[in-house]
């Protein structure tokens, strides 16, 4: 009986001690199996790629800068005539502007600029038996006031697309003077408006690693009013002839030519 109670006893103690391992052994294994766990879930999972950020086109470094350039000519009428002859019409200048740019925001910028011109300075001779005439060129003098707020629409690398409302005021005067060899005073003058806008292209030379560096080429559609006046003295009657008119009309006009010389803008930002 003795025995049977030892052999009991021993059965017993040996269930505890193995309860004992296996219930130290679970956690153990939760522990490890946990950490495994951990480990999988803080793996960094392959995401979408970093992709670019607004505000990176060479056109958004030139915010806040401003530019220097030509911004292209216009047209100038002026009145002129012939003392010889007392013919009267109406001549033209043309006035390459000279300006500025600044851009407030990526989208607003503000254009100004100012065109003058002088021309005709020197002299006719004529010579015949008669004798010779000479007779001095009447210089044409012209200004150009040229206003604009270009509007950024779209902006990516180097190209920045643009539409520019613009306005341009010209003026330009012209005197004859042959008194001296009985002929007439004639006092030509011209008023050129221009209220419009352009659309087109600036693209900067980013390409190359000048950024700061840009040419812009744009056409568009205007309204041009034009007067020209002529005042012709001569034995002290004064005649005064007047042209006043106005139309609606694209930038090119009857050239092609003018995409390149009346509507391209160079500009250097500093």
């Amino acid at each position: 009986m003795r025995k049977l109670v030892l052999a009991s006893a021993a059965v017993a103690a040996t269930l505890l001690v193995s309860a004992s391992a296996f219930a130290q052994a679970t956690p153990a294994g939760g522990a490890a199996q946990g950490s495994a766990t951990a480990t999988t879930t803080g793996m960094a999972l392959p995401g979408p790629q970093a992709t670019a950020v607004a505000g990176d086109s060479d056109h958004d470094m030139m915010v806040g800068s401003f530019a220097l350039g030509y911004m292209g000519r216009r047209s100038v009428p002026f009145g002129t005539g012939d003392a010889a002859t007392g013919a009267v019409g109406t001549g033209t200048t043309q006035a390459p502007i000279i300006g500025m740019r600044y851009w407030i925001a990526p989208l607003l910028g503000i254009d100004v600029g100012l065109g003058f011109s002088l021309l005709g300075d020197g002299k006719i001779k004529d010579e015949s038996q008669a004798g010779t005439v000479e007779q001095d060129l009447a210089p044409v003098t012209a200004f150009m006031l040229h206003g604009g707020v270009p509007l950024a629409l779209s902006n990516t690398g180097h190209f920045s697309f643009q539409i520019v409302p613009e306005f341009n005021v010209g003026y330009a005067t012209q005197t004859v003077d042959t008194t001296a060899t009985g002929g007439a005073e004639i006092k030509g003058t011209g008023l050129a408006l221009d209220l419009g806008a352009r659309g087109g292209a600036e693209i900067h030379f980013g390409f190359i690693g000048v950024p700061q560096l840009s040419l812009q080429g744009s056409v568009g559609l205007l309204y041009r009013l034009e007067r020209s006046q002529v005042e012709a003295t001569a034995a002290g009657v004064t005649v005064t002839h007047t042209e006043t008119g106005g139309n609606f009309t694209t930038t090119v006009y009857d050239n092609p030519w003018n995409i390149f010389t009346s509507n391209v803008a160079a500009l250097y930002y500093f």
